[in-house]
Order: C-alpha cells, then structure tokens, then sequence
C-alpha cells in the first residue's frame, strides 16, 4: 500500500510530539502515558529515592504515583494548577508533615493516598483546597490526635481510612465537616474514650470499623445519629456492659461484630432498636446468661456466632437452650458451644441440653 507524502508527514509530526512531550514534559525518572485519548495522564514516579514532589509535573496528569520514595514533607501549592489531576499516591514515603495547602492547587481532586508515612498529628484545616476529595486513606501512620476542624472543607469525603495509628480518642464533633461520609475506618488504633457526640452529623454513614481499640464503654446515645448504618465492628476491644441504649437508633444495622469484649449478661432490650439485624457475632465474650426475649425482635436474623462464651448452664439458661432448638437461624459453629459452669454441666453441648437439665 503507498503512503502519501502528507500522511507520511503527518506520521513523523505525531512521533515527533510524542517524543518531545516524554523529554520534555515527563518528570526526570518518572513514566508519563495514557491508556487512551480520553484518558487523562498517568505519571508514574515511584520507587525513584526522590526526596521532594517534582517541581515541573504535566498539566494534564490526572494520576501521580508517588508511592516508595523518600519523600519527607509537602510543602504549599506543591501540586498547583492541575486542574485534571484526580488521584494522588503518596503511599510507604517518610512524610512526617505537610502544608495545610499542600492538594490546594488541584481543586478536581478525588482521591489522596498517604498510607503507611510517619504524619504523627492533624493540624486545624489539614486539606484545604480540596472540595472534590472523596477518598483519603491515612492508614499506618503514626498519627495520635486530631480534632473538630483538621477535616474542615471536606464535604464530599465519603471514605475516610485511619486504621493502624495512635489515636487515643475520638473528640465530640470529630466529623462534622464531613457528611457525605459512608466509610470510616479506625480500626487498630488505641482508642479509649469516645466524645457521646463524635459521630454527629455522618447521617450517611454506612460502615464504621473500630476494630481492635482499647474501647471500655458506648455512652448512652453515641452511635444514635447513624441512622443509616448498616456494618459496625467493635471486635477486640475491652466493652464490658450493653445495654438498651447502646446500639439505640440504629435501625439499619444489618451486621454487627463485637467478638473478643468483655460482656457477661446480654440483656433482653440489648437489640430492640436493632429490627433489621441479619449477621450478629457475640463470641469470645464473657457471656454466662443471655436473658429471654433477647433475640426476640430480630425475625431477620440469618446468621449468628455466640461460641466461645462461658455459659453458666442453670435454669437462667433454658430461654436460650429453647431458642437454639426453634430458630431457623443459623447457629455458627454449632460444635462448641458448650456449658462452663456449673462443673457437673463443663463441657455439655448447648444445642443437646434439655429444659430438664437446666436447674437452679
């Protein structure tokens, strides 16, 4: 097939701006390259030992990576004027602080990746100039606070991850600036007091995780502004009462974890705001009686985990021996869960008990 002079022009002119635009517009050490022409610019500068964000980035990227490099610290407007750019990868560098302005120069933001850096604290105002930020994972830092007002600005944030940090407490007001929230993750942390009003105003919240805390107790009306709730793990932390104010208000929960706490006595109301509940995980507690009617209203309740506990196999018992040999929930495992106390009933499987053998 011959090729025109003019095609033939047009082809070098094309190679030609491509070349040029590496050279000339691609970071010292980094690879810029599209996926297609709708696609904005991916620039890839990690695992490079780049100690700062380069000074001279595309106008046209709307990815960086800057994930594995030696990078310390952000200062202002480091990413300014690009308009395009959506995600930024800052993950396993040794930023220990950055500028309160640092994103402020990419108002198209989406999404600030900063796990696994060594940012100890949160100052007031931490991201602004962000308003399109949706995600922002803080994951494996060593951050121990931050307060009413580090995430002001941020209404659009709907994933926050902070698991594997300090932090120590959770303020009152602690996410008011962010109320399209739907993910919140804390989980590994070390938190012990939670403010009655720290989660007011994520009426969006669909899954909050606290997960292995130093948790001791839920204030009365903590968890009630998350009308829209529908995951909550409080695995491995220390609760050791719950009562009918504890889960109150959460009338979307559909799965609760809260195994590995320090609960002996689960009360009949405990779950009565609950109605919607089908995953319920109470094993590894201190459990030795479950009241009768405790899981009365939850008609939906598919699966639940209750082994692990130390039952106390007296008359106390019998609404719970009833319960397990009438519901068509599923019991998981239903090998081990077995009498604690008293010794002539150790070790006698729940689910083979009869009301008979339950005296007082």
């Amino acid at each position: 097939m011959r090729i025109s002079r003019t095609a033939s022009v047009c082809w070098v002119v094309l190679v030609l701006v491509g070349v040029s635009r590496q050279v000339l517009g691609c970071p010292s050490g980094c690879k810029c390259a599209k996926q297609s022409q709708q696609d904005g610019l991916d620039v890839d500068c990690g695992d490079q030992r780049m100690k700062s964000v380069p000074s001279k980035i595309p106008s046209d990227a709307s990815t960086i990576k800057l994930a594995n490099n030696e990078i310390t610290n952000i200062g202002a407007n480091a990413f300014q004027n690009l308009n395009h750019l959506k995600n930024i990868h800052l993950e396993s560098n040794h930023i220990s602080g950055f500028d309160s302005r640092a994103f402020a120069g990419a108002k198209s933001l989406q999404m600030i990746n900063l796990y696994g850096n060594n940012i100890r604290s949160l100052q007031s105002k931490a991201f602004q100039g962000v308003p399109s930020l949706k995600y922002l994972i803080l994951g494996k830092n060593s951050i121990l606070s931050f307060t009413s007002s580090t995430f002001q600005g941020l209404s659009e944030l709907s994933d926050l991850d902070m698991p594997m940090n300090n932090i120590t407490s959770l303020p009152a007001l602690a996410f008011q600036h962010t109320p399209s929230l739907v993910i919140l993750d804390l989980a590994y942390n070390k938190i012990q007091q939670i403010s009655p009003k720290a989660f007011v105003g994520l009426k969006n919240l669909d899954y909050l995780n606290l997960d292995n805390n130093k948790i001791t107790t839920i204030a009365p009306g903590t968890l009630q502004s998350l009308q829209n709730l529908e995951m909550l793990v409080l695995n491995n932390n220390n609760i050791k009462r719950v009562t009918s104010s504890t889960f109150k208000g959460l009338t979307n929960l559909r799965e609760l974890y809260f195994s590995n706490n320090m609960v002996s006595v689960l009360t009949k109301d405990a779950f009565n705001s609950n109605i919607k509940l089908t995953q319920l995980t109470i094993s590894d507690n201190k459990i030795k009686v479950i009241e009768a009617g405790t899981f009365s209203t939850l008609s939906g309740l598919q699966m639940i985990y209750l082994h692990g506990n130390p039952y106390h196999c007296d008359c106390k018992l019998n609404p719970l021996v009833q319960w397990l040999a009438t519901t068509k929930t599923k019991i998981l495992p239903n090998s081990v869960m077995k009498c604690y106390t008293p010794k002539p009933m150790q070790d006698k499987r729940l689910q083979t008990l009869k009301s008979t053998d339950l005296k007082c």
